[in-house]
């Protein structure tokens, strides 16, 4: 299992990666506006498969899992025969509807014919392709998955440094996405259908059962794609592209904050789940107040760098364009930290066998950032949608927290935690210094970054910070070898 979550770990790591470098490249070769309607239009199709599909992919991924469970493979072999033609038929009809709407409407999503086209085309790849991604995970495969899903950041980066480098415009980049897209879900639906196939029998009875637990799923995914893209919406109803592809360039930067969040779940949330099957909720309090330790000591050097340097990153990243940007991605930072942390909660909910309830709390939170957004974006813009998504974070964090501390006590160390306040209140003074004394923002960012790892985690070591579960997060990342032998050896000196 830990083999498996260090898969994930580390194909996650390269789709983040690949991700920031596709889009800081794209920004330098296609103009604001242009890559706002990018944006614009792969959201929109990203929240319809998660509206018009009816969560059939997400149900038939359950049914898959708990038939297979009961040994009774013909079922399993029905379920995702039957969800598969169930998910083409309403991709079909969806995107019938998407070509109606924008031609008595066009209004509604202001794209021309060539945006249209884009729209529908990875409305129509995301939502075939998502169902054979599920159907993976459904078969206990997580990670194969997930490395399927970096082939789409890499293979658009690399299709966008040969089209920049040949001098193709927006069309044929947008056209590279697309193909991109295609050849991810491409091998998600070869990988399924030559490990288990198609073969089975699609039975008009089951649909009854998709539709009923897969319709609850869609406030849970539209949550979700709210959450995200709401401000994008709004923006555009209020402003324009060119703010869009602004605020969506300090996202990007400021989704770095869940890097640590998501690798950290990935590897321990398998293990939670097992521990609640055996109710042991003795051992689940001391993995949760690591990982809330841990989220901590890891985000807060990234929250100063972005805080401190938000117009040089911008800058460096993306173009001097994109620095009007900087007081939004300021805000936004402490969003991401906030989401890092109910992240977690909301895991622990979803495995002690309350995911009901986690829709509730995305809904509602969802809902607040949408009434949010169109309320502060009319009057303060872009940072209004920040500070909408500041809030309904704040939100989501407080209600997950009290049902979390309902299922299961949840310790915090204040000592531990004020070690790592310690730790950055040492480092802070010498990175500021060196803003304000360097004029090249590259290299003054490099420095501070460098200066914050040597001198925090040196005062984190001094003052015994680490735990032994450190030595189990190394061993599960890079396994039983000579490099983690030795990294656990140094960290085992840091333990108090």
């Amino acid at each position: 299992m830990l083999k498996s979550s260090s898969i994930v770990f580390a194909a996650l790591i390269v789709t983040r990666f690949f991700g920031f470098l596709f889009n800081s490249l794209l920004t330098k070769s296609i103009t604001q506006e242009e890559y706002g309607s990018y944006t614009f239009a792969w959201s929109i199709a990203q929240l319809g498969v998660g509206l018009l599909l009816l969560g059939i992919p997400s149900a038939t991924a359950y049914y898959i899992a708990l038939n297979r469970g009961r040994g009774e493979s013909e079922k399993v072999n029905a379920y995702i025969k039957t969800g598969f033609v169930l998910d083409v038929a309403l991709v079909i009809i969806s995107m019938s509807g998407v070509v109606l709407v924008n031609r008595f409407f066009p209004n509604i999503f202001s794209l021309n014919r060539e945006l249209v086209l884009f729209l529908l085309l990875m409305f129509a790849i995301h939502g075939m392709g998502f169902f054979f991604s599920l159907a993976i995970n459904g078969y206990r495969r997580p990670e194969i998955g997930t490395m399927f899903a970096a082939v789409t950041p890499i293979s658009s980066y690399l299709a966008l440094m040969v089209l920049s480098f040949l001098g193709y415009g927006f069309y044929p980049i947008l056209m590279s996405i697309v193909a991109s897209l295609a050849v991810q879900y491409i091998l998600c639906a070869y990988y399924v259908t030559k490990n288990w196939g198609l073969g089975g029998k699609f039975q008009p009875g089951l649909t009854k059962d998709l539709i009923k637990f897969g319709i609850p799923l869609i406030f849970t995914d539209v949550s979700n794609g709210l959450l995200w893209s709401a401000g994008i919406y709004v923006i555009k109803f209020y402003d324009s592209f060119a703010n869009v592809g602004i605020f969506w360039a300090a996202s990007m930067i400021t989704g770095v904050m869940l890097i640590f969040p998501q690798a950290m779940l990935s590897i321990f949330s398998p293990v939670v789940s097992e521990l609640f099957g055996r109710e042991d909720k003795e051992k689940i309090q001391q993995i949760s107040s690591y990982i809330i330790e841990r989220l901590v000591l890891l985000s807060l050097p990234l929250i100063v760098m972005l805080l401190l340097f938000p117009e040089g990153i911008l800058k460096i990243v993306f173009t001097e364009d994109y620095s009007s940007g900087a007081s939004t991605m300021r805000v936004l930072s402490i969003s991401a930290f906030l989401t890092g942390i109910y992240l977690f909660f909301i895991t622990v909910i979803s495995n002690s066998g309350h995911p009901q309830q986690n829709s509730k709390i995305m809904f509602i939170g969802a809902t607040s950032n949408v009434v949010l957004s169109i309320v502060l974006v009319k009057y303060f813009g872009i940072i209004g949608a920040s500070v909408a998504s500041l809030i309904s974070s704040a939100i989501i964090l407080a209600i997950a927290f009290r049902w979390a501390r309902r299922i299961v006590k949840i310790v915090i160390y204040r000592d531990r935690l004020l070690k790592i306040m310690i730790a950055l209140a040492a480092v802070i003074p010498f990175i500021y210094v060196i803003k304000i004394s360097f004029t090249n923002l590259f290299l003054a960012f490099i420095l501070s970054l460098a200066i914050m790892i040597i001198i925090y985690f040196a005062v984190l070591f001094g003052l015994k910070t680490f735990r032994e579960e450190d030595g189990i997060m190394v061993k599960s990342v890079l396994g039983e070898t000579k490099l983690s032998a030795s990294i656990i050896k140094i960290l085992r000196k840091g333990v108090s």
